[in-house]
């Protein structure tokens, strides 16, 4: 174990140095820009931005809804897509990659947090697994609100550390005030905030006082949403009842594996509170080689993911399907330099609100949301695909009969063609 500060401190940033070299290896190639998420979120974010306005909630949770009604995320979300993107100068990869270094750099909390809650063993164990574990590697390299979410756990649990050390009320108000706020983030880490109010008030018996002080924070840290709440007759609240009287009927889709992410790594600060009275007798020795074994044996997986070039991204719906794909086929439409169109991703996302969101922030006038009236449309599609404006969904069905003007190859897989109106 490391006594000595400065090298402590040494050691919590070569974990850093090795967060962010893994990560950076292909890392264009593994990055997520989804439209239906990603896209969709960075096109508020873009909106929000331009027009300098305050909102109460962000972006709709597009994996579900139920007769045109959605569930919206809190305001926070929206505010730290502005922030990465505009660091980004609106790029989504240097975005992403700035984040990815931000969430490099949430080791340093993490490891001072966990070692004030529960010891000095814990937390490198929690460093490594959070640094190094496959499942965590993937999802810190895109802007998503579950990544937000499990990327600010770190801070959570330094301001835990910090009440645990201190004792004094105010860290515990910002710690359940910053639960609050991540649970804009994903409704689902309202089961970490049942654990970890189980925790402090029937484990820790922290007294009455307490718990008011805890409820306040929880109160402000949510606040946009109540306020939002109160303001469009329950809304939010409405909507849940109808969800839930129409369980059978809901229209979900996308993987769900990001659901246990946040909750995964709470669930492992838990775990580590329960075997603390072990680690802490366990022989400093013994432990070495196990941290040693840890590392080696979760930098070997890690490795296996990204020294691989991938051809599909992370988490794309489609094989052979890129970010770069998403830029050759966008660099395509603006070379054009039309006014009049509209585009078309069939393979990934019909409404193509990747391109749409680089065409916005680049400041290409048309009418994004028209299929009915506009002269062009960009269809990317399948190559060698001789019937792909057959496709039953109206972005391409409004466009018949029509005439093919032009056929660009974005890669072996994928062409952009672009289509002419008719008159009938």
């Amino acid at each position: 174990m490391i006594k000595n500060a400065k090298k402590e401190f040494l050691l919590v940033l070569f974990f850093v140095v090795i967060f962010i070299a893994l990560r950076s290896i292909n890392f264009i190639y593994y990055l997520t820009f989804i439209g239906w998420d990603q896209a969709e979120h960075a096109i508020l974010a873009l909106d929000v931005f331009r027009k300098k306005e305050l909102v109460l909630i962000g972006p709709p949770v597009t994996a579900i809804s139920f007769q045109g009604r959605q569930i919206f995320l809190g305001p926070f979300m929206t505010y730290l897509m502005i922030i990465f993107l505009a660091l980004g100068n609106w790029n989504p990869v240097i975005a992403s990659y700035i984040f990815m270094i931000s969430c490099a750099l949430m080791i340093i909390p993490l490891y001072y947090g966990v070692k004030w809650l529960l010891g000095q063993k814990a937390a490198w164990i929690m460093v490594i697994i959070y640094s190094l574990l496959p499942y965590y590697l993937n999802y810190t390299r895109f802007l998503w609100n579950p990544n937000f979410q499990f990327a600010l756990l770190p801070a959570l649990f330094l301001f835990m550390g910090l009440y645990q050390k201190s004792r004094n009320s105010w860290f515990l108000f910002i710690t359940a005030l910053w639960m609050g706020v991540l649970l804009q983030l994903h409704y689902q880490f309202i089961i970490s905030i049942i654990l970890i109010t189980i925790y402090y008030f029937l484990v820790k018996k922290e007294n009455f006082r307490k718990l008011l002080i805890y409820l306040g924070g929880l109160l402000v840290g949510f606040s946009p949403i109540f306020i939002f709440e109160l303001r469009h007759q329950f809304y939010l609240s409405k909507t849940l009842l109808l969800f839930y009287q129409h369980i059978n009927e809901l229209d979900i889709r996308g993987n769900r594996n990001h659901y246990y992410l946040g909750l995964s790594f709470v669930v492992l600060l838990g775990f580590m509170g329960l075997i603390n009275n072990q680690l802490k007798r366990l022989n400093i020795k013994v432990f070495n080689i196990f941290l040693l074994l840890l590392f080696v044996v979760l930098i070997i997986f890690a490795a296996q993911i990204t020294l691989i070039r991938p051809a599909t991204a992370f988490w794309s719906p489609v094989q052979n399907w890129n970010y770069l794909a998403d830029i050759k086929a966008y660099n395509i439409i603006k070379s054009q330099n039309l006014v009049n169109f509209n585009v078309t991703n069939q393979p990934t996302d019909s409404l193509a609100l990747n391109q749409k969101y680089l065409l916005q922030r680049d400041n290409v006038k048309i009418n994004y949301d028209d299929y009915w009236n506009e002269k062009y449309l960009f269809v990317i599609d399948k190559a060698g695909k001789k019937n792909f404006m057959d496709n039953p969904g109206y972005e391409v069905k409004t466009f018949r009969p029509f005439r093919l003007l032009k056929t660009w190859k974005i890669n072996n897989y994928y062409n952009i063609y672009l289509v002419e109106r008719l008159t009938k």
